[in-house]
């Protein structure tokens, strides 16, 4: 009903401004000079300026890099090995907890973290048993219209740095046998921002970055605009990309009038950009599933993850499938 009645409004308004009595001639009607005419002009939207535009163009980028890059995480009683790997957006998947005490499974479809003695095995894990704990997480599907979750064939995994390499190998064999294809080896990754420099509303988004966001936006009022007329995307990454070309667009529109420097401010602070959270990368290998002709890359099973990390992500940039062993 409600949109009825708009378009009824739109309509009158149109009427209004195209009509009149029957017969006149706008043509006719007199042109606007003197106040009228620059009241007119005043009222008339300007382009924006060179330096506006330049100031937008480096927002946006920004702002890109920034959606580009996923979001943040917290370790959850671990702690994952640094990569020199680019930061970028992780889909929902099953996920693998291995530490040097304990392995811990978790089904995407749960929607919660929650490493209890249900989801944990203590170490050493008996393979039988882990097999038993993936099969289960792999029957269960993700939903249809789960637009963030990924292929359902794929395992993240997350491994203390201090998790030896036989447990790694264990994981990889018992989800192998449980039906995954995939590994998705996941690692804590460096911005390639650098947080923005101070703003004259620094110290007000640094107390409260909610309460001062009216204050940096007011003065644009195409951002709100621009949010109020967004479309909400269902993946979380098309989702933060359409508001890094959005805000920019409503910041051009109006020409520069808000602060740029202390938009920039806010959204670092509204992403949680300086909390403890962590950005996130991975690789992939693709698991063998009794292919015992893969290549495969055997290390000593008290080989630690930090120092056999940088191995997998090497053979995951070759491609193909890989065998991990454990000697």
């Amino acid at each position: 009903m409600r949109t009825t009645i708009a378009i009824a409004l739109l309509v009158l308004v149109a009427a209004a401004a195209c009509g009149g009595k029957k017969g006149d001639d706008p043509a006719a009607k007199p042109a606007a000079t003197g106040a009228t005419a620059q009241v007119a002009a005043d009222a008339a939207p300007s382009a924006p300026e060179p330096q506006c535009a330049a100031k937008v163009k480096d927002l946006e980028q920004w702002m890109t890099t920034m959606a580009g890059e996923g979001r943040l995480e917290l370790d959850f009683g671990y702690k994952l090995v640094a990569a020199d790997v680019p930061p970028h957006p992780l889909d929902d998947l099953d996920d693998v907890e291995v530490t040097p005490k304990s392995t811990g499974t978790y089904d995407e479809t749960e929607k919660s973290h929650d490493y209890d003695a249900a989801h944990r095995l203590d170490f050493p894990v008996k393979p039988v048993e882990l097999h038993d704990r993936l099969a289960k997480t792999f029957a269960l599907h993700h939903a249809a219209d789960d637009a963030n979750a990924g292929p359902d064939d794929s395992l993240r995994v997350d491994v203390d740095e201090a998790a030896p390499w036989s447990a790694v190998v264990t994981l990889a064999s018992a989800a192998a046998s449980a039906g995954y294809t995939r590994l998705v080896f996941v690692f804590t990754a460096k911005s390639a921002l650098s947080p923005p420099p101070p703003s004259a509303q620094s110290a007000a988004i640094a107390k409260d970055w909610m309460e001062a966001q009216e204050t940096v936006e007011k003065p644009c009022k195409d951002i709100e605009h621009a949010f109020f007329s967004h479309v909400p995307k269902p993946k979380r990454a098309d989702e933060a990309l359409a508001i890094a070309h959005e805000l920019p667009a409503a910041v051009l529109k109006c020409n520069c009038a808000a602060d740029l420097a202390a938009l920039k401010e806010l959204w670092w602070a509204q992403e949680s950009r300086p909390g403890p959270g962590k950005l996130r990368t991975s690789v992939t290998i693709e698991l063998p599933r009794g292919d015992m002709g893969a290549p495969g890359l055997a290390l000593p099973k008290a080989t630690t993850w930090s120092d056999a990390a940088p191995k997998i992500i090497e053979a995951a940039g070759k491609g193909g499938k890989l065998l991990l062993i454990a000697k």
